[in-house]
């Protein structure tokens, strides 16, 4: 059915090109070992290369203390001190070797170092930065520094799912575009780096392949999903497709006014503008129900940039600018910027400790499984991601799975799955693509693709599973998935099998990821009886930082969804 397989061999195999995986991968080549990094788009076209405000770093002992209590404050308790302390003091080694490698960060000639700017929940302004393309500088000079520490690259293949061998995992299978042929990569050790699940949503600021690739297979494989109910949704959010505006703007000084033209974030925090994106999302939820939202449905508010002069606008947020004029054909030092809340980053994922090591149910590794960035769960944001925390986390965390992963690998002598796991992998993929294509009396007369079924599954987490929960809204989106799964059931490939460039094939299958994580959701959200952070539910007193949040027992839901234990 497919041609031209082959199996490529490594020490450390890394899944996804973003930030987190050239970290690991960097790591790992640097210290002997044969890596290779594989993902389903370049690297440099990786949702890292989105990222725009900047990487937090305090450049003193006492900044980063204050970082790390502020950090812990803005996940509403639920942080890992720990994993908040690795993170805030590693990060001046961390902005070093970039400045050493070359990343342009804006500079401060008086003080003599980066230059930082003001983000939500912070009291000094530690975000350094590159103009608002942080993220594509850093990911710039992360790759030329995987090239050069000798990382393999392997583009356009979309895995499928994990091999294990006993207990071990020992690799991953998948499709290469080019060829439609089945390929097999075996590991010493396998670390996921494949970012979040924003495609789930109707608005989301991430890119249409975040689909949790790497959380789906996780899941199948029987590693738990930690505080996957946890999504972080952005407050600004170009309205209507919720690109990315930039919190860089609010750090700028720009202010959210309603339909009143009342800047009303004072109403809510005493941080105002600069609130945490928990607090900031939640009142312009909030203005909207309360009819104060632009627009014939009112369902926006607006940014004002106009206050911020312009020649520092043009500097210090040109993608800002370029993004406006290119869209809406305005200009943000005359015009007011639509805006709405917008789907933007997991805090949970794949349990792992802080080390990068994935854990099964009761808090052991599984071995020869890693992971890192967004994919990951290490406990550092808790319930709500600081802005600006996301780059630091990807490389001090991807470093280290990155480094654990090649000394753990290291007695290893020819790391190779089994070929009788390998040829079992197969056949039961044969199978699944086999039963996409069958023709069958549930099936005849079906005229929906998987693109029809991904919409209808944006718009059913959107209204039942999204800013605010309540029990009954989760019931109900429970029946419509169950409903949306069957239909699922009964789309066909129509494109033969093997073919190269089977868009057809890819949409299948991050779909069923989709389905598979959305189910997971809906699980570890009911489960989930308080609000905290990002999490809001409508039916119960926000409770802030209640003692729940120092609870030590891990709670599973019925996807292998687990709390995060302190």
């Amino acid at each position: 059915m497919f041609r031209n397989s082959r199996v490529t061999v490594c020490d450390v195999l890394v899944i996804g090109g973003g930030l987190a995986g050239l970290s690991a991968a960097t790591a790992a080549a640097e210290a002997g070992k044969k890596t290779v990094v594989v993902s389903k788009n370049h690297p440099l076209r990786s949702h890292s290369a989105a990222a725009a405000g900047g990487i937090n770093a305090a450049l003193t002992e006492e900044d980063a203390a204050l970082h790390i209590e502020e950090t812990i404050a803005a996940g509403c308790g639920l942080c890992s001190r720990n994993a908040v302390e690795i993170l805030c003091r590693e990060a001046v080694g961390v902005i070093n070797r970039f400045l050493k490698n070359g990343t342009p960060f804006q500079w401060n000639e008086t003080r003599n170092e980066p230059e930082g700017r003001p983000f939500g929940a912070m009291s000094t302004p530690r975000t350094r930065f590159v103009g608002d393309r942080t993220g594509a500088a850093l990911m710039q000079t992360a790759f030329e520094q995987a090239k050069k520490a000798g990382v393999r690259f392997e583009y356009s293949v979309f895995l499928i799912d994990l091999i294990k061998h006993g207990s071990r995992m020992t690799g991953v299978y998948g499709i290469r575009f080019e060829t439609g042929a089945i390929e097999f990569f075996s590991a010493g050790a396998v670390i996921l780096a494949t970012g979040g699940a924003g495609a789930l949503f109707d608005i989301t600021s991430n890119g249409i392949g975040s689909t949790g690739d790497g959380a789906a297979m996780a899941l199948r494989a029987g590693v738990p999903l930690r505080d996957w109910e946890l999504i972080q949704f952005h407050p600004t959010g170009l309205y209507p497709s919720g690109f990315l505006i930039s919190e860089a703007a609010r750090g700028e000084g720009a202010i959210l006014r309603n339909k009143n033209m009342e800047a009303f974030m004072g109403r809510y925090h005493e941080k105002a503008d600069l609130a945490p994106r928990d607090a900031v999302t939640r009142a312009i939820v909030t203005e909207l129900k309360c009819g104060r939202g632009f627009g014939k449905r009112g369902d926006f508010v607006l940014l004002d940039c106009r206050n911020i002069p312009p020649e520092r606008l043009f500097a210090r947020l040109p993608e800002l600018c370029d993004l406006t004029e290119t869209v809406l054909h305005i200009h943000p030092t005359t015009h007011l910027i639509p805006v709405i809340p917008t789907a933007h980053y997991f805090m949970g994922g794949v349990a792992c400790d802080l080390d990068g090591r994935a854990l099964d149910g009761i808090g052991f590794p599984v071995p020869g499984l890693y992971a890192a960035g967004e994919c990951a769960c290490t406990g550092v944001h808790g319930a709500n991601r600081v802005g600006g925390n996301s780059l630091l986390e990807a490389v001090v965390f991807g470093t280290r799975a990155g480094q654990t992963a090649a000394a753990e690998c290291a007695d290893l002598k020819t790391p190779s799955s089994s070929p009788e796991a390998a040829t079992e992998a197969a056949a039961s993929f044969n199978e699944r693509l086999t039963l996409f294509q069958s023709d069958n009396e549930n099936s005849r007369g079906s005229v929906e693709t998987p693109l029809d079924c991904r919409r209808e599954l944006k718009e059913i987490m959107s209204a039942y599973c999204s800013t605010a929960h309540t029990t009954v809204r989760h019931k109900q989106g429970i029946a419509k998935l169950t409903l949306l799964n069957r239909r699922f059931a009964r789309c066909r490939l129509k494109n033969g099998l093997g073919q190269p460039f089977n868009t057809e094939l890819k949409d299948f299958l991050e779909t069923e990821n989709l389905l598979f994580l959305a189910a997971a959701l809906f699980s570890a959200a009911e489960e989930r009886s308080e609000s905290v952070g990002a999490f809001y539910r409508e039916d119960q007193l926000y409770a802030g930082a209640a003692p729940y949040h120092t609870a030590t027992e891990w709670r599973k839901g019925r996807f292998l969804t687990e709390r995060r234990p302190l």
